[in-house]
């Protein structure tokens, strides 16, 4: 095996990672190439990291990180951290010789911090280093999509999610996006300046990198991207964004105008986006990070997830692993307060 470690754009790089990237099994939205340049692009990153494995001068393993400040350190990182959720690294996890070359790589750059985490890939790198610490983070909440024998999707509480608009069913519509087409992100912007998030301070979209960010991946993912907007009487009034990546539907934003809470539009939309996704031979959502009633309704299937700082300092690794388990805990602590949670965010922010 051969490594090269890429620290500019390269584009005859790019083109192998894609291929790679299209044929791995192992693929999702964050180790694709379009998610890193989406943020580089966004964010203005100046200082990042792609270690590229090959194999006969093939590739056949890479993970792009980013240099930030975190806690006040230095440390490589899967960028936007909080956006990130599964797998980052493109490599096949049944290969030790891979992995151990891999985590070998990790330690040669220094301090590397990984959020929302697998609990696979943490049993596969703690077998081939001792130079890491671990924090439980959160769960990962997934729902299988599956069909009757006429081919319709089965969705638990079905008439419970959408009791709300018994009656009016008709005025409620779904209509999807993909990244070929603007208005999909401008309805959502639209809808986000009106929703519950945006009055109480955490919409992610009222960040103008976030909105870049996530214009760019549209542009990149074109069919992979996916918008569903439910409209009332013709008026847009809930959003959900996601990536569909090997037959998954990985979920990623949502909100709501809060003026139509009465008619549960995010449970509502919820269906209807199922439903559509049963269309499209996707077998599972991927909920992304945290627990959330509305996910509990559908599933109680979900995936330990941890943070993680490989570095060959122990002091670092347990500096880390500190501030990660006082964030955790705050975390928990002020969620259900929105006006706090909102206070906390931007505070988070701050400090990194």
């Amino acid at each position: 095996m051969k490594t090269a470690l890429y620290k500019t754009i390269d584009q005859k790089f790019i083109k192998e990672w894609q291929l790679l990237w299209e044929k791995s099994s192992y693929a999702n939205y964050t180790n694709s190439p379009q998610w890193f340049l989406s943020a580089v692009d966004a964010f203005k990153f100046k200082n990042y990291a792609i270690i590229a494995i090959y194999e006969e001068e093939k590739l056949i393993a890479t993970g792009a990180f980013v240099k930030e400040k975190k806690y006040g350190l230095s440390v490589y990182t899967i960028a936007p951290a909080d956006f990130v959720c599964g797998e980052p690294f493109l490599l096949d996890w049944e290969n030790k010789l891979l992995i151990k070359t891999f985590v070998a790589n990790l330690l040669a750059l220094g301090i590397v911090n990984f959020t929302n985490l697998p609990e696979k890939i943490v049993l596969a790198l703690q077998k081939e280093t001792k130079q890491l610490n671990v924090t439980k983070q959160t769960i990962n909440l997934f729902f299988s999509i599956k069909k009757d024998d006429k081919e319709k999707v089965l969705i638990p509480k079905r008439s419970r999610l959408t009791n709300r608009i018994r009656g009016l069913e008709e005025q409620f519509v779904m209509e999807s996006f993909d990244g070929t087409n603007s208005k999909g992100l401008e309805l959502v912007f639209s809808i986000d300046k009106e929703s519950s998030k945006e009055k109480k301070g955490y919409s992610a979209f009222a960040n103008k990198n976030i909105r870049s960010f996530y214009k760019n991946l549209s542009q990149k993912l074109e069919k992979k991207f996916l918008v569903a907007v439910m409209f009332y009487n013709e008026k847009p009034i809930a959003y959900y964004i996601g990536f569909i990546v090997k037959g998954v539907f990985y979920w990623s934003q949502n909100a709501y105008i809060s003026e139509y809470g009465q008619y549960s539009p995010g449970k509502v939309l919820l269906v209807k986006l199922i439903d559509f996704l049963g269309t499209k031979n996707v077998t599972e959502i991927d909920f992304g990070s945290g627990d959330y009633p509305m996910k509990r309704l559908l599933t109680d299937e979900y995936r330990d997830m941890y943070q993680m700082t490989i570095s060959k300092n122990a002091f670092v690794r347990l500096y880390m692993q500190y501030i990660n388990k006082i964030e955790n805990n705050l975390y928990e602590k002020l969620y259900n307060n929105k006006m706090l949670y909102a206070t906390y965010r931007k505070g988070k922010k701050l400090i990194k």
